[in-house]
């Protein structure tokens, strides 16, 4: 991790706030600062720096979010991170001020991502381990323990759409998808296909249940919050319910949580993590 920082210090620009945070960080998650003290270090690279602090900020939240998909082990720092950053004034700051926006832009570039493998990422990377697919995971694993925190209960509506796309989805439909998202791109004998993907999602899913869910279901739609009447409303291949999160959607997705995991494409790890999503909702359930 700490040869992955100082590569991204190096290649940002000089004195810039990225490349002041990039060292920050690194003492961060190797808990040689606090965050509120790396907070306001990094309020302050991004304060005094010769560009506007709107760019800085912009510049330095990225870098928060790319370290949590290339480093799950950094989700718990940085989550202290972005309590401290938002207690900071004024309110919004020029840092927290972008996070839900390129959050978002993020999470959905990952999520076209995680198609493109390129040969070397099925074996072991240097300097860092992580795959497409593992940072569909880990992004995912961030986002649902934000929304657990109570840092932002907004965060919940990725869980909505991540289970929705994962566990409502044909295979059929599944491998049309895969097949769109190469056609425009220069992989034309990608090393992943349609089926192997679906443990990674299959994980992200399951990451949701086990840490998120029970707050999900509580919540019920009140996770949505207003102006997502359209996008619940939408039909997929094995839902055509009651928009949101009903009873009846959590006992479907329940029974494709066993579904796959009896699958033997799915990888043993996933199939063992399936299982126990679909025994976390059970359980819930009947509270």
């Amino acid at each position: 991790m700490d040869q992955w920082f100082i590569q991204k210090a190096s290649s940002s620009r000089p004195n810039s706030a990225r490349q002041k945070s990039s060292r920050i960080l690194a003492d961060l998650v190797s808990n040689d600062t606090s965050p509120a003290s790396a907070a306001e270090a990094i309020l302050d690279s991004v304060r005094t720096s010769s560009s506007k602090p709107e760019d800085e900020g912009f510049d330095v939240v990225r870098l928060l979010l790319e370290t949590v998909a290339e480093f799950s082990e950094s989700h718990d720092a940085i989550i202290k991170l972005l309590f401290a950053i938002r207690d900071i004034p004024p309110s919004p700051n020029p840092v927290y001020n972008y996070l839900a926006s390129i959050h978002r832009e993020d999470y959905d570039g990952l999520s076209g991502l995680k198609y493109l493998w390129n040969p070397e990422d099925k074996q072991a990377p240097t300097p860092t381990p992580t795959t497409p697919g593992d940072r569909w995971v880990n992004y995912n694993v961030l986002t649902v323990k934000l929304a657990k925190s109570g840092f932002d209960n907004g965060y919940f509506i990725f869980g909505f759409f991540c289970l929705r796309q994962t566990l409502e989805t044909s295979r059929q439909s599944r491998e049309l998808e895969f097949d769109k998202h190469l056609r425009p791109t220069s992989f034309k004998h990608p090393a992943i296909d349609a089926e192997e993907l679906m443990s990674y999602d299959l994980m992200a899913a399951a990451k949701w249940v086990l840490v998120g869910g029970l707050d999900m279901y509580r919540r019920g739609n009140t996770v949505f919050g207003k102006g997502w009447e359209r996008g619940l409303a939408v039909k997929t291949d094995l839902w055509d319910g009651e928009p949101g999160l009903s009873r009846g959607r959590w006992l479907l997705w329940q029974s494709r949580f066993d579904h796959f995991a009896d699958r033997p494409y799915v990888c043993e790890e996933v199939r063992a993590l399936s299982k126990e999503a679909s025994i976390s909702i059970g359980e819930f359930m009947i509270e």
